[in-house]
């Protein structure tokens, strides 16, 4: 299922942690959401952090993340 913008945001808070270097948003709903949205709930968590956030998105490609 789909969390709310705002139990997301609660729940990155939770796995915030220095070592976090990206945080990918995904299953975003299509017609109750946004990558706006979802990005403006979540980015005041990971302030101070080097942390990237992004959304993969259902109907392009998404960036590539180098991992390791």
């Amino acid at each position: 299922g789909h969390l709310s913008n705002a139990a997301a945001a609660e729940t990155v808070s939770r796995l915030r942690h220095d070592g976090l270097a990206h945080l990918l948003l995904g299953h975003l709903s299509r017609d109750c959401n946004s990558e706006d949205r979802a990005l403006t709930a979540v980015r005041p968590v990971l302030e101070g952090s080097s942390a990237t956030v992004a959304c993969a998105l259902a109907d392009e490609v998404n960036p590539s993340l180098r991992l390791g």
